[in-house]
């Protein structure tokens, strides 16, 4: 009897646990009278990941971080950045530790299920980065020609920054709809430049990134070159906590703001972009 008891009050004392851990997640999270009241908003980023998110010296710069301080001139408050490594950036807002995330995020059924995301506000497109030495894809005229050479290399390497789109294009995912390369041996990287690196000093043979992050990597690396087809088509949303609804809608009504076209034929979002991608 005194067995059946102390394995009741076990039973109810994890039950409690696991109610506390899960009421002091949602506590975490800071609702749109909180922010406004606190004067401050903070967003999770991954400022290795030009031209969407960098560092200039103690800055932070970038076509995520203007973004945010419209959505934060918006509000009336302060921008606050949280930088951390890619893969905890999602995690950062589900936990209620980031206000929003702007760090590239592609929306993917997966993610959907931790955190929601705004309306869409950048179509990408993943590229495949060589050596320019490397004549393997100069015939190739669409992405099932690239595909069908990476599924024939043999002893070769690929490299990525860390649970984004270009690594699950080499390793497989089927939340993003990837078979994935099993003959090349795929690593993660913490950024870009050290992918790049990893290229260049011939630790890797292939490197797969946004097509926009791939024109800063080649303008930083002589050695290396771009075949010029479109891995993927994807989209980039705001990453918002679940319980935020009221957030979300000031995020997508920022967003619906940036996007109406002026007099001269382009909306703010184009000008934030041309920015960034066309210095």
């Amino acid at each position: 009897m005194k067995k059946i008891i102390t394995l009741l009050l076990a039973l109810v004392m994890c039950f409690a646990c696991v109610s506390l851990s899960a009421c002091s997640e949602d506590d975490n999270v800071r609702n749109l009278d909180d922010i406004v009241k606190s004067g401050k908003i903070t967003i999770a980023t991954n400022a290795e990941f030009p031209p969407f998110e960098s560092k200039e010296g103690t800055n932070y710069v970038g076509i995520d971080i203007e973004i945010a301080q419209v959505i934060a001139d918006y509000l009336g408050v302060e921008l606050v950045i949280n930088n951390m490594d890619f893969d905890a950036v999602v995690t950062s807002v589900q936990k209620g530790q980031s206000d929003l995330a702007l760090a590239a995020l592609t929306i993917s059924a997966k993610r959907k299920k931790a955190i929601n995301f705004s309306e869409a506000y950048f179509g990408a497109a993943q590229y495949l980065i060589v050596k320019k030495t490397n004549t393997d894809f100069d015939a190739c005229q669409t992405k099932d020609d690239v595909d069908a050479i990476l599924a024939a290399s043999t002893n070769k390497k690929g490299v990525a920054q860390n649970a984004t789109t270009g690594y699950y294009y080499l390793k497989g995912s089927e939340d993003f709809g990837f078979t994935g390369f099993s003959n090349i041996q795929t690593s993660g990287l913490e950024n870009p430049s050290l992918c790049a690196m990893a290229l260049v000093n011939g630790q890797a043979d292939y490197l797969v990134v946004d097509k926009e992050v791939a024109e800063s990597v080649i303008a930083s690396n002589n050695g290396v070159k771009a075949i010029e087809i479109a891995l993927s088509s994807e989209e980039y949303g705001i990453g918002v906590n679940k319980s935020n609804s009221a957030l979300l809608k000031i995020v997508n009504k920022v967003l619906e703001n940036l996007k109406v076209i002026e007099q001269d034929g382009t909306s703010k979002l184009d000008k934030i972009f041309a920015r960034h991608i066309n210095d």
